[in-house]
Order: C-alpha cells, then structure tokens, then sequence
C-alpha cells in the first residue's frame, strides 16, 4: 500500500512538472499620484534613406554654327554680337566704315554687315581658320586705285583648346612672315603692337651710349639704362614675337670716351660689345651691324671709328667678329647692313639712290665669308614719287641675300588733294606686294605706328605727314586695310616663305 502511494506521488509530481506555465496577469492601473519612473535613452532607429529622384537636365540649347567650306564654326552673329555691333566706334565694322569715309569712300555700316561673307583657309603652319571678309567693289574706288578693291579681311576665327573663338582680325593672323614695329617705351604701345604684329623692333634699346657709359661697364650693373631692352624683350618673348635689336654700331649713338681710344683699343672695344650682344641675347632673330653707313660723314656725327680703322676695316670687322660669335654658339640670326634709299636699282624718282653702296658692301662681306648677310632696306617713302612693284622686286632680288625692310613709312605731307589717303594706300599695297612676291623678303617693319608718333611728326616737325597705317589715337586706315588685304591674299594663296 505504501508502495502504491509513493508511485501515485511520484507520478503525480512528474505530471506537475510537465504542466504549461500560466499567463502574466494584468499589471493594474497607476493611481492618482504616479510614482517617479527613470528616463530611459531611446534606442535610436535607422531612419531609412530615400533614392532622391533625378531631376532631369535641361538640354543645352545648340550653339547655331555656319558651314564654311568644310568646317562647322559658331555663327559670331550669336557667339560675339559685339563683333557686329554697327554703334561702337572700336567695333571692326565702325572702323572699317570710318577709314573708307576718310579716304573718300562712302559705305555705310548696315552695308558692310549686310555683306559680310566667310572664307576657310591655313594659316603659315597649318592650323585651319575663318575668316570674315567684306568685298570691296572696284566700282567704288576711281579707276587708278582700283588695285584696293577686292575682299578685306576683319574677324576672324581660330581653334583652340576649347573650341572655335571668333575676335577682330590683326595682321599678324594673316601674315606669312615676320611684321612688325618698334615698341615704344610707352604703355600704349606696349600693349599695342603685341596685339597686332608678329615682331618687335627693339632699336634704340641696344644704344651703345646707353650700355656702356665707361669702357668696360657693359653688364648688368646700369639696369636703368638696360630697362628698355629687358622689358621689351620679356613682352616679346611672352607674346612669341621675332624680333629686330641693334644697330651695333651707329656713329650717332657712340659714347664720347670712343674718341678717346686708340686704333687697338677701338677694335677691343667692337669686339667686347659684339660678344656680349650676340652671347647674352641669342633669341634676336635679326641684327643690324652697321648702320646708314657712308664712306664719308652724313652729318649726324663724325664717325671716329670709321676714320682711325679705316671704312672698309670697320665694315669687315663688325660682320666678321658677329658671324664668328654666331657660329661659335650655333645661332642663325641675320646680320643686316642696314641703309636708304635702296630700293631700287635705278633710282628711279629718287632724290639719290644707296642701291649701288649697299650692293658693294654686301658683295665684299659676302667674300669676306659672312655668311648670315641680309640686305636693310629703310623704306621711308616720299608719296610724290612712289617706287613701283617691279623696281622693288627688281632690287630685292638683285642683292642675292635675304631682305629685311627695317623701315618703313609713307609721308604724304607732300599731297594735298583729297585722294591723299588712298595714294598712300596705293603705295603701301604695292610694297607689300613686291616684298612678298620677291620671294626674299624675310620681315617688314613699320618706323613706328600711330601718325603722332612717327619721327617725321615729333623731330621732322611735318605735322601733315601722316605717314603711319594708323592715326594719331592708332584707328586703322586706309592704309592698314590695302595692308591686310594684300597678307590676307597671300595666305589664301599658300605662297611659299622664302
């Protein structure tokens, strides 16, 4: 019995045990006044990041485009409104339209812009160009200077880095050859004939009485004196011009202790300023040795070295002692024997002709083994006796050596009839002409740009020369148009650098 109750216990407890677990009973209510609870911190929760939806891209309005010949440029009448704006005096059209007034050729704006065509082309070295141009019509010009009529270039575009630029057209975008002008110690010119030209004419920056006030002191320790040549130079440099340096020597620049040296010490002296020249400044392109020099004196100053060495010793000296520098530091720079009045071999109309000088001199430095030898031609013409094309050619080519015109300006003091502007157009188209036809002509430098500063103006006092492509405040004339013109058609024409 007790056996059974034990077994009916056991079983029982192990049956208590299996048993589920009963529920939580409900938790009652707070009373009135509620016990104070901990704050507990919030679990912070991920909050999920919404996808943003793409706001869509506006589409670009197309930039409209022209098709010139083969290639698709921005329309500049879109691009560069300013470039065709017919009420601003400095816009390309104004300027054109103000140059043709001044020369007695009426056209109006609204004309020229109605008229504008374009034309593709290369440049020198290849790199594909448009360029916007205005038919000028032979009808509008009387017949003898109808040689100015025919398609002037003004705007132009090139390609770069980011693409098609459209802006106004300079010589410099269609020249074939090095043009350029002297700069100035000015602002405006500084500024000024970068933009325009290709070439720097750095002429009175070389000065012997400037460089070396003492025997000796030639180096860096005068950098006032030296300010010129080395601001030039940098703006050259910057602007990726050529450019002319010298004359190395030129009596009326001489230091006044030269008349004080010996025969010896005057050729120490010729080679000290040669070597330090041509050694420290072997990016000049063109160098002038010898300047407007005569067997006798031409009034400006007595030339001293010339009467202690003797001419021809002098003129062998300078042109030796330079190619022998050139050659030792392998440089190819042009040394130029630089005169007037030598543009043509007959003389023709001129009051005297250089022309034979200047052959003989080249012809002696030739056998005398310079090798470098260029022609300087000072091209200051007299517009009541114009040279012709084909005595410019006739005389550039006769020499035999590359030809640099290293001066160059039209004085139309001596015309007082209306048609003044376009004779000396007329002149300057033909030179221009005969220089790159001559197939010889390796640079052409303005004397200056801007009619109040030529030196027919400030130290001739010809007040009415106007002698310059540009007048007084450098607004392009007449004859800055014949100018582009004639580098414009050239380049049309690939014709090939000599």
């Amino acid at each position: 019995m007790k056996r059974t109750l034990l077994v009916f216990l056991l079983v029982n407890m192990i049956l208590s045990a299996c048993a589920p677990v009963s529920a939580p009973t409900t938790t009652p209510a707070p009373s009135a006044t509620p016990l104070p609870t901990a704050t507990t911190t919030p679990i912070s929760t991920a909050t999920p990041t919404s996808t943003p939806t793409p706001t869509p891209t506006a589409t670009p309005t197309p930039i409209p485009t022209i098709q010139v010949g083969n290639l698709s440029v921005p329309d500049p009448r879109v691009t560069n409104p300013e470039l065709f704006d017919l009420r601003n005096p400095n816009a390309p059209i104004p300027q054109f339209v103000n140059a043709m007034k001044m020369a007695g050729i009426e056209i109006t704006a609204e004309h020229v812009a109605q008229g504008i065509t374009y034309e593709a082309l290369k440049d020198k070295d290849g790199n594909p160009l448009v360029v916007a141009v205005y038919n000028l019509a032979p009808a509008l010009f009387p017949e003898k200077y109808r040689d100015l009529a025919g398609p002037i270039p003004l705007i132009i575009a090139q390609k770069g880095e980011n693409g098609w630029k459209w802006r106004k057209l300079v010589e410099k975008d269609v020249s074939r050859i090095p043009i350029g002008s002297e700069i100035k110690p000015t602002a405006v010119h500084r500024q000024f004939i970068p933009q325009h030209f290709n070439a720097a004419h750095l002429m009175y920056d070389t000065e012997w009485v400037n460089m070396e006030p003492t025997p000796g002191n030639i180096l860096d320790e005068n950098p006032k004196q030296w300010a010129f040549l080395k601001t030039n130079l940098e703006i050259a440099e910057r602007n990726q011009m050529y450019t002319l340096a010298g004359p190395l020597f030129y009596s009326a620049t001489y230091p006044d202790w030269v008349n004080n040296l010996t025969p010896e010490q005057m050729r120490e002296a010729i080679h000290r300023r040669t070597e330090y020249l041509l050694t420290n400044y072997p990016q000049i392109d063109f160098w002038i040795g010898l300047n407007e020099y005569f067997p006798t004196s031409w009034g400006i100053k007595p030339d001293v070295i010339q009467d202690k060495l003797g001419y021809y010793d002098f003129l062998d000296l300078v042109y030796l002692t330079a190619q022998n520098i050139l050659d030792r530091n392998h440089n190819n720079a042009l040394l130029i024997y630089n005169y007037d009045h030598n543009h043509s071999i007959s003389g023709h109309k001129l009051n005297s002709s250089n022309y034979p000088e200047t052959l003989k001199h080249i012809e002696r430095l030739k056998a005398m083994g310079v090798r470098n030898i260029a022609a300087g031609l000072q091209m200051h013409i007299d517009a009541t006796y114009p040279p012709t094309k084909d005595e410019i050619i006739e005389a550039m080519k006769s020499y035999g050596v590359p030809v640099v015109i290293t001066e160059l300006d039209v004085d139309i003091s001596g015309i007082t009839n209306q048609d003044r502007l376009l004779i000396q157009a007329q002149i300057y188209h033909t030179i221009f002409e005969a220089a790159l036809d001559s197939g010889v002509c390796r640079a052409i430098f303005m004397f200056q740009v801007g009619d109040k500063y030529s030196w027919l103006e400030t130290d001739l006092k010809r007040s009415n020369a106007d002698p310059t492509p540009y007048d007084d405040a450098l607004n392009p004339k007449m004859a800055y148009y014949a100018i582009v013109q004639v580098l414009f058609d050239h380049l049309k024409n690939q014709a090939s650098l000599p």
